[in-house]
């Protein structure tokens, strides 16, 4: 198993993906592609801001129409997400 790259089109500066390169079942040499997900994200951005405040909004819309009491929701984001 070796580590490569595989450079996509062009768009400006031909951005590279990291990528892991073996042998596959049938013998094909593949290009695994790897992720790095980060543990926190952090909103840095007007857009996002608002999707998340929009997101917000909407999720105590729907709570208060299924008459969900707020910690009811505080124990689901603690068991979707440990981190909240």
């Amino acid at each position: 198993m070796a580590d490569g790259i595989v450079q996509v089109p062009p768009d400006s500066s031909g951005k590279k993906i990291d990528t892991t390169e073996l042998v596959n079942a049938s013998g094909a040499t593949v290009e695994r592609q790897r992720v790095a997900i980060p543990d926190v994200v952090i909103v840095d951005s007007d857009f996002l801001r608002m999707l998340l405040v929009e997101a917000r909004i909407q999720t105590m819309i729907l709570a208060a129409a299924f008459e969900v009491p707020d910690i009811d929701l505080d124990i689901l984001r603690s068991q979707i997400d440990p981190a909240a």
